[in-house]
């Protein structure tokens, strides 16, 4: 029970069932790689953002972002960079409360990993926006 256990590729299932398993182990976490993406130009159907918003934000403590970016001399950058920015896409069109969002995105695993957090200015994102 002191275990942690990340499930790699939100474990292959839905929210549904991935939400049972939460309410079993609440020594789970997964990341949401794996079918989460959006491809430049798509929209998430209404019914399908409001479920998946709805459901980070209930499991907002258990959920990590993840790419299935590979690294390699086999990818060109451009699909890499393609593949991060659909995973991106996905997360920014649910339109998640910041908190529930940094969390997601970093404060999730420094908290598993027990890393200290990096505070970031405004200048270093730039352009980038959360």
């Amino acid at each position: 029970r002191r275990t942690q256990f990340i499930g790699a590729h939100h474990l292959h299932i839905g929210p549904r069932f991935t939400a049972q398993l939460f309410a079993k182990h609440p020594n789970l976490t997964v990341d949401l790689s794996c079918g989460n993406i959006v491809r430049g130009g798509d929209r998430l159907f209404e019914d399908d953002r409001q479920a998946w918003r709805t459901y980070a934000i209930r499991w907002q403590d258990r959920l990590l972002f993840g790419t299935d970016c590979v690294l390699g001399s086999q990818a060109g950058i451009w699909y890499l960079w393609e593949t991060l920015a659909a995973h991106i896409r996905f997360l920014h069109q649910l339109h998640l409360p910041l908190g529930v969002l940094e969390k997601i995105a970093h404060a999730n695993y420094e908290r598993l990993a027990g890393l200290q957090p990096v505070a970031l200015k405004s200048s270093d994102w730039q352009a980038v926006r959360p």
